[in-house]
């Protein structure tokens, strides 16, 4: 999916019921307009899959207005569906993509990103936007906790709700509260009034989050707190799981059941109330899951309507209308065009070779399609395609296409790459794009595309960190020795070394090309040497000792680091590496693929590479986590790699 991270809370104010308690207390005189119905919390959201890889990261205000669509409608059976199965051309297909990307962990889900509700113990649904959206009211309601803390829920807001129809049963009135999790900015008060549709903030990453995102949950009055969460830290901890595990174990899973209802299930209920319980938005009902199992999805054929079915209510195609029969004049005999109509565009395809070379034109194939995926042989339209360089640095031979370039459905233009890093190029036809892959250089003799670790070491190739062997190879498996380790941190992470020093350890050269990295690290407190004033510098480093260098070149706090996440199972709390591998595989900076790390290896060149380019990425961007989506802008890395 190229797309998104689970998130999560990592702990509970100790006292949040009893700030709960004097919130009632405080506010308890005043209540609610009456219920008048529901909206979402979320009006817009982009549609992902029609983004490029740079403006994944933009903020609200800065995404083109025409690549936002309506919060997709929260339908279960959808979000289980394989994402591989889904067809980028498809409308459909499309639509549930986004609804994938954006109900990124379901209500009572799990972190594996798999869809599932009933899953895990998460008592929420995790909404993934971009950082500044706005945030709206669900109804209409009072404003008992306006709350910043630098973790947990970070920024958030509870509204309660009171004399509201009931999930289950719309006849009975009830008091819920819905609350709104990790905003960048809050624009209500405790105390205040506020009405459906009323914005109360903007979203963002506050507290313990991954990426840009709302945690909106919707509590009942059992819950002894708001926002409520099923378990706390110990007991997390004496069932021998981690925060993130212990949702996904479906610790406190009864816990939540009993004090929450299915937010966005709720919201799309009662969207056309009016003030009757029968008139609920039956195309949007869900029934809950009975706590302790699974929820079944049904089978969705690419094919359909983007309203399927839900595993439990028949849903009716979204925004159906009827169109009133026009009367017809017997009497008058129409005019019949025969001649067959054009397909309409639908989608755009692009063709091209995956690496180039600096200074020789490449050709890419751009084709027009229609709804079935078919070329429109003899394509038409009015509408310029505009062709755009995303990254990297090239020549275009044109900046936009006609239809009087396509030859049925084919057209192509050549780009004139002038520097060695990734090219990315897009087209776009009114609210139809495409964008390619990153383009890299041609690399060493002994790497092709196709191998893992290929856009990490041809990254640092291009950008002089590795120049490999004098026979064109990498040599991905070799070992690194330990000065050899160093020179690849400094040089990656472009830290400042003097072109001189005297080094006193016994086995080494001041003198020797490594002696200005050895005398850097050790100033910065990377490196600190063996017993007998020894360095040992042609020995070959371990995966823990490279990770240990890299954290504490880096910058971060490797030594009091507090793990978060899921470890190896090779990788024990009583182990010296422990805090910087933890920190490394939580900054998703190491692979895990597989649950060992294999500490005491020693590391391979094509294992530095990786791990070093995501350290790259994420230093460049002001992330604070390696993610797939993050890019290479030429003028950011330019800025990075300026001489300190």
């Amino acid at each position: 999916m190229g797309i998104v991270a689970a998130f999560m809370v990592t702990g509970l104010l100790l006292n949040a019921n009893m700030l709960d308690y004097q919130a009632n207390l405080l506010f308890g005189g005043k209540k609610s307009a009456p219920f008048d119905g529901t909206t979402y919390p979320v009006k817009k959201v982009p549609s992902w899959v029609d983004l490029t890889t740079s403006e994944w990261k933009l903020p609200y205000d800065q995404i083109p207005l025409n690549k936002f669509i309506d919060l997709p409608e929260y339908i279960p059976s959808q979000l289980v569906v394989p994402f591989a199965s889904l067809d980028f051309k498809n409308a459909a297909d499309k639509a549930i993509r986004n609804a994938q990307v954006t109900y990124s962990t379901p209500y009572m889900g799990d972190y594996k990103l798999d869809g599932r509700e009933y899953a895990g113990s998460h008592l929420a649904v995790d909404i993934k936007i971009p950082m500044g959206t706005p945030l709206y009211a669900i109804a209409n309601g009072l404003v008992i906790k306006s709350d910043s803390q630098t973790g947990g829920f970070g920024n958030s807001v509870v509204l309660r709700h009171d004399d509201v129809p009931s999930m289950n049963d719309p006849a009975t009135l009830t008091t819920y509260y819905s609350g709104y999790g990790h905003m960048s900015s809050i624009v209500v008060n405790e105390g205040d009034l506020v009405s459906k549709g009323q914005l109360i903030g903007y979203s963002g990453e506050s507290g313990t989050a991954t990426t840009p995102h709302v945690h909106f949950q919707i509590d009942n009055d059992q819950a002894p707190w708001h926002i409520y969460w099923p378990y706390t830290s110990k007991e997390a901890s004496d069932a021998g799981l981690s925060f993130w595990d212990a949702v996904n174990a479906g610790l406190g899973k009864d816990k939540a059941l009993a004090t929450t209802i299915s937010p966005v299930a709720y919201v799309q209920k009662f969207l056309n109330y009016s003030g009757k319980a029968s008139d609920t938005s039956t195309n949007n009902t869900v029934t809950p899951t009975p706590a302790g199992t699974t929820s079944t999805a049904t089978t969705v054929s690419p094919t359909l309507p983007a309203a399927t079915v839900d595993n439990s209510t028949e849903l009716p195609p979204a925004n159906t209308t009827t169109t009133p029969a026009q009367p017809v004049n017997i009497t008058t005999q129409p005019t019949v065009d025969v001649t067959p109509a054009t397909p309409a565009l639908a989608a755009l395809d692009l063709q091209y070779n995956d690496s180039f070379k600096v200074g020789t034109p490449q050709i890419f194939k751009v084709m027009a399609l229609d709804n079935s995926g078919q070329l429109i042989q003899n394509f038409q339209s009015n509408q310029e395609i505009s062709i755009k360089l995303e990254n990297g640095s090239g020549t275009l031979d044109r900046t936009y296409l006609t239809a009087k370039d396509f030859d049925n459905g084919i057209a192509q233009f050549s780009l004139t790459p002038t520097a060695d890093f990734g090219i990315r190029v897009s087209i776009t036809s009114g609210a139809i794009s495409k964008t390619s892959d990153v383009l890299e250089e041609s690399s060493f003799s002994d790497l092709n595309q196709t191998d893992e670790n290929f856009v990490a070491i041809n990254f640092l190739k291009n950008n002089d960190i590795v120049r490999g062997y004098p026979d064109g190879t990498f040599k991905p498996n070799n070992n690194v020795t330990r000065v050899e380790a160093l020179k690849f941190i400094y040089e990656g992470l472009n830290k400042d070394v003097k072109p001189r020093a005297f080094l006193q350890f016994a086995d080494t050269d001041s003198k020797a090309w490594y002696a200005r990295y050895i005398a850097a690290a050790q100033k910065d407190g990377v490196i600190k040497g063996y017993a007998n004033n020894l360095f040992k510098p042609a020995n070959p480093v371990t995966r823990a000792e490279f990770v240990k260098m890299l954290v504490e070149a880096a910058g971060y706090d490797g030594q009091n680091y507090v793990a978060l996440g899921k470890s190896y199972s090779d990788v024990k709390a009583k182990d010296w590496f422990y805090t910087y591998v933890s920190l490394a595989r939580d900054k998703n900076l190491l692979d895990t693929s597989t649950n060992l790390f294999r500490p005491n290896d020693p590391i391979k060149r094509a294992d530095v590479a990786a791990i070093l380019y995501r350290t790259i990425l994420v230093s460049v961007n002001h992330s604070r986590n390696f993610d797939k989506s993050l890019v290479v802008n030429a003028d950011d890395l330019a800025q990075f790699y300026k001489k300190v």
